[in-house]
Order: structure tokens, then sequence, then C-alpha cells
């Protein structure tokens, strides 16, 4: 783990003069006002990067972020937004997000970054390798772990055979085609955050088995969630 001691931080909107566009002082100091005690970090990090048209798709995730975060506000939170950790952790995130097209993920790195700020108690390595994790995905495999997790209604589960995985997952994201959603399954498990899924897909089974696809999520999948999860 990363060494967090606190360093200084500059005061209010110091940015090179390079970088002094009224765009990029709109956003630093909308985040800076509405949410002081994380503008000094998102301050430095935006100093130092190249201002240019990748702005507005940063735009995108701190307003996300400036207009959640005071709901995940405590001391801890305050602390470690303070650290170097966390400093380091943002300058990656939205280095990702500035050569992000996707508007959707851009989202999503904006409640990557708010999740790690309600959760100040995780190292550095795990919070870097969940970024990794999210950089490689889109947000159809959000969607798509999400839907495993999702718990079974008694309606769901009424013990009798003939129901399949593939069936309930349709049901659960019907935008997605049986192709799309079997792709995608084969991304996750690649990736090592769902298990015992390969083909099975299709094989009939009771509907218990069927509907109930929590145990499908592997425990990295249940942490890499854990860093999406607050909306």
């Amino acid at each position: 783990m990363k060494n967090s001691k606190d360093k200084p931080k500059k005061q209010g909107i110091s940015l090179p003069t390079s970088t002094q566009t009224e765009t990029t002082y709109d956003i630093v100091a909308t985040v800076v006002e509405l949410v002081p005690w994380i503008g000094g970090a998102v301050s430095n990090v935006l100093a130092g990067m190249s201002m240019n048209r990748k702005i507005g798709r940063i735009e995108t995730c701190l307003k996300f972020l400036s207009e959640r975060v005071e709901d995940v506000r405590s001391e801890k939170a305050e602390n470690f937004v303070k650290t170097e950790d966390f400093e380091d952790l943002l300058e990656q995130t939205l280095k990702k997000v500035a050569d992000e097209r996707n508007e959707e993920k851009r989202i999503l790195y904006g409640r990557f970054l708010l999740n790690n700020i309600a959760m100040p108690e995780v190292d550095f390595e795990e919070r870097s390798k969940m970024l990794r994790i999210l950089e490689g995905l889109d947000p159809a495999h959000v969607e798509l772990i999400k839907a495993f997790l999702q718990i079974p209604t008694p309606r769901d589960s009424r013990g009798h055979w003939g129901s399949s995985i593939i069936r309930t997952l349709s049901s659960r994201l019907p935008n997605y085609s049986e192709e799309r959603i079997i792709e995608l399954v084969n991304d996750l498990e690649q990736l090592g955050l769902t298990a015992d899924l390969a083909g099975s897909l299709k094989t009939l089974m009771t509907s218990d088995g069927a509907v109930d696809l929590r145990s499908r999520v592997t425990a990295l999948g249940r942490r890499f969630v854990d860093f999406l999860g607050r909306e």
C-alpha cells in the first residue's frame, strides 16, 4: 500500500496560464464552491492536465460527483481526499474520463470516484485493481453483473423444471439480445467476475436454480460492484 500521508494542498484555484480557459475555470469553481472539501484535490489534478476539447468529458464526471458527494461525507472521507492516494486515483480516473467517448461510461467513472470516497479504508492496490477492471468494461457489463445479483421474488421461484439462466437474464435485460448477453457473460467470466457459467446458460434446470444467480458472482465480482453500487 502506498504511503497515504497528507500533503499540503493549494488553496482555491491555481491553474497554469495555458489552462485557464473560461470553461475550465467554471468547472473547477463549481466543484470548489459546492464541495470545497474535495475541491482542492480536483483543482490540483486539473492544474496538471492539458485542458482541451476533452474537458467537456471530464465535466460530465465531475458534475455527477459534485451532485452526490455530500451524501458520503464523513470525517474519514474528508481526511482521505487530502491524501496522495486519492489525488493519484483521481488523476488516473480523470485521464481515462478524458479519453472516454461514451457518456454512460463517464458516469460510471463518476460513480467509481464517489464510492472510493465513501470507502476510505480500502487500500490503494485494491482501488487501482478495480479501476483497471472498470476500464475494460462497458455499461452493459455492469448491468449484467447487477442482473446476476438481483434477488429473486417468490413469484420467480416455482421449483419446476424447464427454466434456464439465459431465459432469466433475457427477462432482466430485455433490451439485449440473447447473443449479446452470452457475449457479455463470457467477458465477465474471463475477468473472473462470474464463474460456473460456461456451457450452462441454456441448460434446463429448476426455476430456483435458474433465477437465483447470486452465487455465480465471484468474491472479486462482488467487490467490484461495491465500487459502483452507490448511485
